[in-house]
C-alpha cells in the first residue's frame, strides 16, 4: 500500500501540451465545435490560461509556466494533464508490475501492489512521462496510509 504526490503539479502543468490534449480530443471527430474550428480554439485555450495575472505585495505578474492556482480553468488543465500521465504509465508497464488498485483525487495516487518490485517499477516509469510532471511516494507505515491526511 502506498501513496504518490505530484510535486507542485499546478505550476508544473505543461500547458502547450495540455492544451493540445483537449484541441485532439475535441476534434477528434469533427472539424468544428460549435462554431469554433481547431486553430480558434486553440486559441481561446491559450488566451484564457497564458494571460492570467496575479498581485503580490502590491505588484502584478503573469503566470508564465504552468496553471495560475485559483483560476477556473486550472483544475481542468490539472485533471487532463493527469489523466494522460496515468494513461502513458499504464501503457507502458507490463501487466504484472501494475498496481491491483489505483485510486486518484488530483494529484493524489493511492495504490496496491503485489510486490515491492511491481511498485517500484511503476514509480519510475510514472516519473518518466513528463519530465516536469515529479511524483514524490509514501510508504504505508503500520498498515496505514497517508493518502489524503491533513
Amino acid at each position: 500500500m502506498t501513496s504518490f504526490d505530484v510535486t507542485s503539479l499546478f505550476t508544473n502543468v505543461p500547458v502547450d501540451f495540455t492544451i493540445n490534449l483537449i484541441i485532439d480530443s475535441v476534434f477528434r471527430r469533427s472539424d468544428e465545435f460549435n462554431v469554433l474550428n481547431r486553430r480558434r480554439m486553440k486559441k481561446l485555450l491559450e488566451w484564457v490560461v497564458k494571460t492570467t495575472t496575479f498581485q503580490f505585495n502590491g505588484r502584478f505578474y503573469r503566470q508564465v509556466d504552468g496553471v495560475a492556482m485559483g483560476s477556473p480553468t486550472a483544475p481542468l488543465m490539472a485533471d487532463i494533464c493527469m489523466n494522460y500521465v496515468i494513461d502513458q504509465v499504464l501503457a507502458v508497464t507490463p501487466p504484472e508490475c501494475r498496481p491491483d488498485l489505483l485510486c486518484r483525487c488530483a494529484d493524489d495516487l493511492f495504490l496496491l501492489f503485489r510486490n515491492e518490485g511491481s511498485l517500484n517499477r511503476f514509480f519510475t516509469n510514472i516519473n518518466s512521462v513528463r519530465r516536469n510532471i515529479v511524483f514524490t511516494k509514501e510508504l504505508e507505515t503500520n498498515n496505514c496510509s497517508t493518502f489524503l491526511m491533513f
